[in-house]
This record gives C-alpha cells, sequence and structure tokens, in this order.
C-alpha cells in the first residue's frame, strides 16, 4: 500500500521519516495497530512530536561551539510552583536578551523547564555563544549555579532532545501545563518534504544515502497516534558542520570587555 516518505534537510543531517495513513489506505489491507498498541501509540504521539521539533530546530541552528547549559537553583532561591519557575525562565531570557543586544549579536536559544523525580524544578538551554565567559552566564541567572556540556560535534541532536523531554510526567505532576519548552523566533525552521510512494511497502531499514551515515541510535520504529506504521532515521553528513559564528571584530571585543568589568563591579 502507497506511503508517505518525509525529509527534512537540517543543518548537517537529513531526518526522514515513512509511515502509512488512512488516507491512502486500501481496503482489505492494514499496517494498522491493535487496540493496545494504538492506546500506547497516541499517549506518545505528542512527546515523539515535540522531540522531533526541537531535534530539527537544534539541527538546524546550533553546533558544537555553542552552549548547553543547565540552570539550578541554590537554597532558598527555589521555586515552589512551575509558574514561579517559567517567571524565573522569563526574566532569564530577558536579561541575557539585553547583554546581547549590547553586544549586538543575535540571541538563539530552546529552553526547556524541567521537574526532577523529586520535583525539583530547574531548567536546561542551547544557547547560541556570544563569546561570554560562563562565569557571565551565571552572574545573569543569579538564582544559582550552572552546568554546562559540550554539543555534540556531529551537528545531530535527536538524543539530547529527547533527554531534555524525558521528565514530562513529573512536569505534570509538578503543576505543569502545556508545552514544556519554548524556543527565540529568529530560529529558521527547515521546510519539510512530503511525497507519496506508490509501492507495496516501505523498506524498515534506511537505505544507504551517498555523503551520509545513518546515525544508529536515530531509527526509530513505532505507530503514529492513528495507529499506522512508521519508521524514522536520521541520516548524518560525512562533511563537517557548518558552524554559525559571530564575528567577533575589535568593536565587538571591546563592548564584551565591558561588560565584563561592569559586572565584576557589581559581583559580591
Amino acid at each position: 500500500m502507497p506511503y508517505i516518505h518525509e525529509e527534512t534537510v537540517a543543518g548537517s543531517t537529513v531526518i526522514v521519516r515513512r509511515y502509512y495513513s488512512s488516507r491512502y489506505h486500501q481496503s482489505g489491507r492494514s499496517k494498522r495497530a491493535n487496540a493496545e498498541e494504538l492506546s500506547e501509540a497516541q499517549a506518545l504521539a505528542k512527546e515523539r512530536h515535540n522531540a522531533l521539533e526541537i531535534t530539527i530546530l537544534l539541527n538546524a541552528n546550533f553546533d558544537s561551539s555553542d552552549y548547553y547549559i543547565t540552570l539550578t537553583y541554590r537554597e532558598g532561591e527555589r521555586p515552589e510552583t512551575v509558574k514561579d519557575a517559567i517567571k524565573d525562565r522569563t526574566n532569564f531570557i530577558s536579561r541575557l536578551r539585553g547583554v546581547y543586544k549590547k553586544l549586538g549579536a543575535p540571541l538563539k536559544y530552546i529552553i526547556v523547564t524541567e521537574a526532577g523525580k523529586r520535583g525539583a524544578l530547574h531548567h536546561h538551554i542551547v544557547l547560541n555563544n556570544a563569546g561570554l565567559p560562563l562565569s557571565l552566564i551565571e552572574y545573569i541567572w543569579n538564582k544559582g549555579r550552572i552546568n554546562t556540556k559540550p554539543l555534540d560535534p556531529d551537528g545531530e541532536y535527536s538524543k539530547l532532545a529527547a533527554y531534555m523531554l524525558k521528565y514530562r510526567k513529573y512536569w505534570k505532576m509538578a503543576g505543569g501545563t502545556g508545552r514544556m519548552w519554548t524556543h527565540s523566533r529568529n530560529l529558521y525552521r527547515p521546510p519539510t518534504k512530503r511525497k507519496i510512494v506508490r509501492a507495496d511497502r516501505y523498506y524498515e531499514k534506511p537505505r544507504e544515502k551517498k555523503g551520509y551515515y545513518v546515525k544508529g541510535d536515530s531509527i526509530e520504529q513505532g505507530y503514529t497516534r492513528f495507529g499506522w506504521q512508521y519508521m524514522r532515521c536520521i541520516y548524518v553528513s560525512l562533511s563537517p558542520p557548518k558552524k554559525h559564528h559571530i564575528k567577533m571584530d575589535e568593536g565587538y571585543i571591546q563592548r564584551l570587555n565591558k561588560i565584563i568589568d561592569q559586572m565584576e563591579r557589581r559581583a559580591p
């Protein structure tokens, strides 16, 4: 039976999805889940969609020179509610935007607010590198410590996207509603090209693609929220990813040093 083939070129990656649909279903032939599988598929569909969108935005807009930061709270600063944590997140982004504006640099980010297993609220942010020292970012946060990890050099961040969303059930238990994450409006969301393939079935194993390799842990099999079989995989370019560097000329460095000097004078 025909299936839908989707491709999204995001940075140095190509995200491929293949799935069946009731729109192109042929009577008497089924690729659908049973009742138990359908219930599970529907529960996972929204989470999988959010992870896919974050993956596309991460792959298209960030690279290994950028920051992946966890914002934590010190004793006495911990928010009592998700609403309070969101307010802290908004204030942090506002202050950060002010610093980037003084530098003349665009601010690009994806930020997720999360509750841990014990209910402790914190934030994960992927942030474009404008040359700010981590001590300055921690000063701007001003609620506790920050922890940083490098982004993978291959430019493929589906594993990071899944990690950033893995505690959604604890987010709900803490009183969270709606979407856990948000992003700057200036992120590029590449188009997804879609075509109908007239074939008896799709190949469940990804085919080779010239100039790319298939990232093994990106292969995913399952069902759509309507219960139709699907497959997802991510191809990664064999060529080094293109860096999204901000041009730091002499004037930029002077502005950055001025901001750092001001921070050092204000710090206790």
